[in-house]
């Protein structure tokens, strides 16, 4: 029994790096080059025009949005579902087409397992609730057997609005000008409703899965008031931002990833290494042996890889409105903590400066097909573990200093407490939880038995009535539904099976360890072990 586990394993952990490689090679394609010109052939059987079923609806695609080694995504519209507005026929739904080559059970099980958490997602939300996700929804997925060998999992998805927030942080920002004051509080409004639309989806996300790979390229950013302003005023409006979290293709069992024996010990390290806590590098380059004596690295890396990663993105989003901030601000006041947010920025800059270049030489190295070896040995001689947890903690120092001089200077407001959250996000010693997050953000009542960090951050600024939102997470979430069927996966032999979230199709030959029914009872009852 031992045997067939462990040959599974080593090709789980194939498939993740192979996952993980084409991921960092479809984010560069993307940054560098619109993908709006003539299209080449796709291998994938997508072309501009043509025309693809998928289980019980028809697409017509439109162009690429993105394309790598193993999988393809396309802008679509459908031809035969109806507009929101109930005008079938005269607007046509756009779609977002996603086709994953799968050579290996493991890889289509993962393959699948995506189209799985998408699923439970939205059946673990009221219907009523169902427009505050901020995730793509399934509409229908298919899973074909290639002539050659193996399989394609095509999926219909919801097109999210906006556009990556990494490549917002590349072009000015779009508040205008005004005072360092001004900008300060625009720049954390920002932030926080970043942390308000993706931390209940991550909260939702908690008794499913684990993302592994929440970083600037995976979130979208969206202001509805960039289409049009009823009074003519050019720009945007903060409190009109809207983040979505996207791309659950390193998404793993997060039931079966933790514990002393879980699948984190043998699963291969996936997601954009510019975003890793110090535990995923301990991982990447001494294996689950390096945990020895770092019981919170280890617990970090077993539960905290997803709020470790949206802190970063916070951090990144904060300082990047900062430094564009100083460079155009009006003046008219005195800045208060002006040279606190001196040093948080250049703490910063040293983080991103050697964390992108770690990054760059990792990532050569598995583009170009080499061995990763002689490259690990070398950072674990540079003392690379090391010098993040000095750059982490250089950078939680600088928000305590900025934290101190607001707090002196204008008393509780909402930026000393965002910037408390962020420092709790990026502490490896940190228990704060994601429901603490939510309810710290959204000035809530906490639950009995919150962390230090919570009682420490009420104590010292006072709650402020933040910018409004809906969590969804909050709500009560639907009972499970017998009538959900697991998805299940063809056989070699078998014919292509097909299913929308309203008709799904019975288990084949091969049906996955966990179904959509069970990843809904687990989002709408909690973890079994009550957290």
């Amino acid at each position: 029994q031992q045997q067939p586990q462990q040959q599974q394993q080593q090709q789980q952990q194939l498939q993740l790096a192979q996952l993980a490689q084409h991921t960092q090679q479809l984010q560069q394609a993307s940054a560098a080059a619109s993908l709006e010109a003539e299209e080449p052939a796709s291998r994938h059987g997508y072309v501009p025009g043509g025309e693809v079923s998928i289980g019980e609806h028809r697409f017509r695609c439109l162009s690429v949005l993105g394309r790598g080694s193993y999988s393809e995504v396309w802008r679509a519209e459908a031809l035969d579902i109806a507009a929101s507005d109930g005008s079938k026929g005269q607007s046509p739904v756009e779609v977002a087409l996603k086709e994953v080559l799968c050579g290996s059970q493991s890889e289509l099980q993962q393959a699948i397992f995506e189209v799985q958490v998408l699923l439970a997602l939205e059946q673990s939300v009221p219907g009523k609730d169902i427009e505050v996700l901020r995730v793509p929804r399934c509409i229908t997925y298919k899973v074909d057997p290639c002539s050659a060998g193996g399989w394609k999992v095509r999926t219909a998805m919801t097109v999210v609005p906006g556009e990556s927030l990494d490549l917002f942080l590349r072009r000015p920002s779009p508040f205008g000008t005004g005072s360092m004051t001004t900008m300060l509080r625009r720049s954390c409004a920002l932030v926080a409703k970043l942390i308000l639309d993706v931390v209940p989806m991550l909260k939702l996300l908690e008794p499913i899965a684990w993302h592994r790979d929440v970083n600037s390229h995976n979130i979208l950013v969206h202001f509805p008031s960039e289409e049009g302003r009823a009074d003519g005023v050019k720009g945007v409006d903060v409190a009109d931002a809207m983040f979505w979290l996207i791309d659950f293709g390193l998404a793993v069992d997060s039931q079966s990833w933790v514990t002393d024996r879980g699948k984190w010990r043998t699963e291969y390290i996936g997601g954009d290494s510019r975003y890793w806590p110090p535990s995923s590098w301990i991982m990447h380059l001494l294996g689950p042996e390096g945990f020895a004596g770092r019981q919170d690295l280890c617990e970090q890396y077993q539960r905290r890889l997803d709020i470790h990663g949206l802190g970063i993105t916070a951090l990144e989003l904060l300082c990047t409105q900062l430094l564009s901030a100083q460079r155009s601000a009006a003046g008219g006041d005195e800045f208060p903590a002006a040279s606190a947010f001196d040093a948080l920025l250049e703490a910063w800059r040293r983080y991103r400066d050697d964390v992108w270049q770690w990054w760059s030489a990792v990532y050569q190295v598995f583009s170009s097909g080499g061995d990763v070896g002689p490259l690990q040995a070398q950072l674990v001689e540079d003392r690379l573990v090391e010098r993040l947890l000095e750059l982490l903690e250089n950078i939680r120092l600088s928000i305590e200093r900025c934290i101190t001089n607001l707090v002196a200077v204008e008393g509780p407001c909402l930026p000393s407490r965002l910037l408390c959250v962020i420092k709790a996000m990026l502490d490896e010693r940190s228990r704060m939880s994601l429901a603490e997050i939510v309810a710290m953000m959204r000035n809530e009542p906490q639950d009995p038995g919150v962390s230090p960090e919570t009682t420490a951050v009420d104590a010292r600024c006072p709650r402020v009535q933040p910018p409004a939102t809906t969590d969804p997470a909050s709500q009560s979430p639907a009972a499970p539904s017998p009538s959900a069927a697991s998805v299940s996966a063809a056989s070699p032999s078998a014919p292509s099976l097909s299913a929308s979230p309203s008709s799904m199709a019975s288990p084949s030959s091969m049906t996955l360890a966990t179904s959509v029914a069970s990843l809904q009872a687990r989002a709408a009852l909690g973890r079994p072990d009550g957290s």
